[in-house]
């Protein structure tokens, strides 16, 4: 007696290779922005310009945290009470010692300057900064690194998300190539699968 032959078994279409790679590109996308925003504030500090003091001079500042970063040369030369910041609608902004507990550092080159004095921004505008030293000295004024992880710290996820799509997204693309490459040898070895057509030719 003879078994009649089993029918062949053709593997299930994977995911469509068009659509995982844009949600490959779509998650890299994401990501990449996002990481960029979430950085943008610490890049601003460390790109800083060192200025000259004393100085009385207009800055821009978004709402957040900053610091007076003064070079280090082993002498102390600014403090909250020479630091004198005023408000567009002439209020002024009170200095205070810095007191994140761990020192906060920026390098340019071979000069080095520490966080000295903090400073909090409520509401974007421009700002007059004056900073009254007895001696000349420079200073970097820009965004304290805590508050400026702290402040960004959605795009951080947001982030974070992005990567898992474009994870998702190229364990679809696998998925999909391995997928299309049983059919491609099972279409070989049995034949084209049930309801298959050729594409239409105009």
């Amino acid at each position: 007696m003879q078994l009649a032959p089993q029918a062949p078994v053709y593997p299930v279409p994977g995911p469509k290779v068009g659509i995982s790679v844009a949600v490959l590109v779509t998650g890299l996308v994401i990501a990449g922005v996002a990481g960029f925003l979430w950085i943008k504030p610490l890049l601003s500090t460390l790109l800083e310009d060192p200025i000259r003091t004393p100085v009385n001079t207009t800055m821009h500042f978004d709402e957040g945290e900053y610091s007076v970063y003064e070079y280090v040369d082993g002498t102390r030369d600014v403090r909250p009470d020479n630091v004198v910041i005023t408000g567009p609608g002439g209020d002024r902004i009170w200095a205070y010692e810095d007191d994140f507990g761990t020192t906060e550092d920026i390098t340019q080159g071979s000069r080095e300057y520490s966080a000295v004095v903090d400073f909090d921004i409520e509401s974007a505008g421009d700002y007059q900064v004056a900073i009254n030293t007895d001696g000349t000295n420079e200073v970097i004024v820009g965004r304290s690194f805590t508050g400026a992880i702290e402040s960004t710290m959605q795009w951080f996820f947001v982030a974070g998300l992005g990567g898992l799509v474009a994870i998702a997204g190229l364990v679809m693309l696998i998925v999909a190539a391995r997928r299309r490459g049983r059919m491609r040898r099972a279409a070989y070895m049995y034949g084209p699968p049930p309801g298959w057509a050729p594409p239409p030719t105009f």
